[in-house]
């Protein structure tokens, strides 16, 4: 890993930077009908085309879609300090960050909300021999199932789907929650069910 400067970070080849000056527009307000587009067809709906043997070969597949190749250069930051890095690098150090982070709770069960197919999940089985998810891509959840994850159809908005919770359950979610424009329904759904919970954790 290579040490960067964050002017070099905060440069205007980061989107963010752009975004935050008024340079670039930030994305539309979210909504249901930008998720299904956005993931159910254009991204999930396009990797259930094919069938690989394993996940890491739909992830990897998922990054060539979206024009992202694992040499390509990211940045991670560590406390105070970004470094430059290759995204084969950086995705292993994520990785077994939640890993380590979510080890520290002990869970009997994790359930990852806003799962997508079961990706995290995958990782995760290594600290805990029960891992399910609720996804509210219907085609994401369809290529989970193929690969043998516990998945059910989600959606943050209906209270009733937080049915899907089971009891003991470290509740995890990664990067979904900004998905919504609101967390009263999520906040509603966990409360609703609160005795099934031991964590709630939000990555």
């Amino acid at each position: 890993m290579k040490p960067i400067s964050l002017n070099q970070y905060l440069s205007l080849k980061n989107p963010w930077t752009s975004r935050i000056l008024g340079l670039t527009p930030f994305s539309k307000k979210r909504d249901l009908e930008q998720i299904e587009r956005e993931y159910d067809r254009d991204k999930y709906g396009a990797l259930l085309e094919f069938e690989f043997d394993n996940i890491e070969q739909y992830k990897l597949k998922e990054f060539e879609l979206a024009g992202i190749c694992e040499k390509d250069l990211t940045s991670i930051s560590f406390g105070e300090e970004v470094f430059e890095a290759d995204l084969k690098l950086v995705r292993s150090i994520y990785y077994s960050t939640i890993s380590s982070v979510v080890q520290k709770y002990k869970p009997q069960r994790i359930c990852e909300l806003g799962c997508g197919y079961g990706y995290n999940l995958s990782y995760l089985q290594s600290i805990c021999s029960e891992v399910y998810g609720g996804e509210y891509s219907r085609n994401a959840v369809d290529l989970g199932k193929r690969l043998g994850m516990d998945l059910q159809v989600f959606n943050y908005y209906n209270l009733e789907d937080y049915q899907i919770v089971r009891d003991r359950s470290v509740i995890l979610t990664i990067h979904s929650i900004e998905q919504i424009p609101s967390a009263s329904s999520f906040l509603s759904g966990l409360e609703k069910h609160r005795q099934k919970i031991d964590w709630v954790i939000n990555v």
